[in-house]
């Protein structure tokens, strides 16, 4: 088990559930915030070496999930950040890159492989999108 501790953030109570317990058997600790301040106080607090994050984390905000990356880089700059969204499109992947996240997906988020990646130190995802890993017989994916 690679990972220490994972922190999810999500403002979709369903989703953040279906996430926490996929995740955490790749995870000895797993934390989960649903709201963009609450996330800034988790990361200074539990310190945790994985953050999966949703950009969009309230209707008055579209990029909340990239300030957490930012905020992330400058203060835990070893740790991994993956970013997830319902409206991504090129550019949004290109700047979650540019700003330092270790991998990118576009929701419905295929668990099975979410994990494997997640658990996987060496792996950095560019971009996984709907099309590239959705599979309609899977009942895994959110």
């Amino acid at each position: 088990m690679a990972i220490n501790r994972l922190l999810i953030v999500e403002d979709e109570p369903t989703i953040l559930h279906n996430l926490r317990k996929a995740l955490s058997s790749i995870a000895r600790e797993v934390f989960t915030s649903i709201a963009f301040e609450q996330a800034l106080l988790c990361v200074e607090l539990l310190r945790p070496d994985v953050i999966l994050t949703d950009i969009r984390l309230s209707e008055n905000s579209e990029d909340e999930g990239l300030e957490i990356l930012d905020h992330v880089k400058r203060v835990l700059p070893d740790s991994r950040v993956y970013i997830m969204t319902g409206y991504g499109n090129p550019d949004t992947a290109a700047s979650c890159f540019q700003r330092g996240a270790s991998g990118y997906f576009e929701k419905p988020v295929d668990l099975n492989l979410l994990r494997l990646v997640l658990s996987d130190t060496s792996v950095e995802v560019q971009s996984l999108g709907a099309p590239a890993c959705h599979n309609p017989n899977d009942r895994s994916l959110l």
